[in-house]
C-alpha cells in the first residue's frame, strides 16, 4: 500500500510540475538623454534597469582619449584640457551609486555628478557655444549598451544686483536693485538736437490751425 500511494505521489508531482520560465534580460534606462551641468556645479543622472540582476551598471566615458568624437568641431579646441575635465569626469563615473530596490522589477541606480574643474577649463568652456558635449556609455552585463550625452557649459556672469518678485493676492511685483556702472544719458548728439529743436521752434510759430492741420486734425470749430 505504501509503495502504491508513493508511486500516485510520483506521478502527481510529474503532472503539476511547471518548467521554469527562462529570465527576461536586463534592460538599461537613463532618465536624461541629454543632461547639462554647469563647469564647478553639482548635478545628477539615474538609470533604471528592468529586469535587475544583482550586478550594478557601469558609466563610462565614450572617448576616453578625447572625451568628444574626433569629428567634434570642438575636439581640437578642448586639447588643452582634456586631462583636467577627464580626471574629474572618471573620478565621478567611477563612484558607486545609490540603489533602490523599492521595485522588484525596475532598480534604479543615482549618481552624483560633483563636476568641479579648473579655472583655466572653464574659461576654455566659456568660449564653446553650447557647450563641450561628452558621450557617456552605461554597460550591465546580458544588456545592450546605450548612450547618453553629458553637455558640460561654463557658468555665464552671474548679475551682481538683486532681483525680488512680490507674488500678491491679485497682483504681483518686480523691483530690481541693479549695480552695474553705467553711463547717465547726456542728451542727443549734437545734430540732432539742433534739428529737433528747429522743427520744435518752426511749428511753435504756426497757427493753431496750421498746426494741427500738419499731423491730420481741426479744430472742433472748423
Amino acid at each position: 500500500m505504501v509503495n502504491l500511494l508513493e508511486t500516485k505521489n510520483l506521478k502527481l508531482r510529474s503532472v503539476f510540475c511547471i518548467p521554469e520560465l527562462p529570465r527576461s534580460p536586463p534592460e538599461l534606462m537613463v532618465r536624461n538623454r541629454e543632461l547639462i551641468i554647469l563647469a564647478g556645479q553639482s548635478g545628477s543622472q539615474v538609470v533604471t534597469v528592468r529586469n535587475p540582476i544583482e550586478e550594478a551598471p557601469k558609466l563610462s566615458l565614450a572617448y576616453p582619449a578625447t572625451l568628444a568624437p574626433s569629428d567634434d568641431p570642438d575636439a581640437s579646441r578642448i586639447a588643452p584640457i582634456v586631462a583636467d575635465i577627464k580626471s574629474v569626469l572618471e573620478a565621478a563615473l567611477n563612484r558607486a551609486p545609490s540603489r533602490d530596490e523599492s521595485n522588484p522589477l525596475a532598480h534604479e541606480f543615482y549618481w552624483p555628478l560633483d563636476l568641479r574643474v579648473p579655472d583655466r577649463a572653464k574659461v576654455l568652456l566659456a568660449d564653446l557655444e553650447g557647450g563641450l558635449g561628452i558621450p557617456i556609455d552605461v554597460t550591465l552585463p546580458g544588456a545592450k549598451p546605450i548612450r547618453w550625452l553629458l553637455r558640460l557649459e561654463a557658468q555665464t556672469k552671474n548679475f551682481p544686483g538683486w532681483v525680488v518678485v512680490d507674488f500678491g493676492t491679485t497682483n504681483s511685483t518686480v523691483t530690481l536693485h541693479d549695480t552695474w556702472d553705467y553711463s547717465p544719458f547726456e542728451g542727443f548728439p549734437d545734430e540732432q538736437e539742433d534739428y529737433l529743436r528747429q522743427s520744435l521752434a518752426d511749428w511753435l510759430r504756426l497757427s493753431a490751425h496750421e498746426a494741427l492741420e500738419r499731423i491730420g486734425r481741426r479744430h472742433e470749430g472748423d
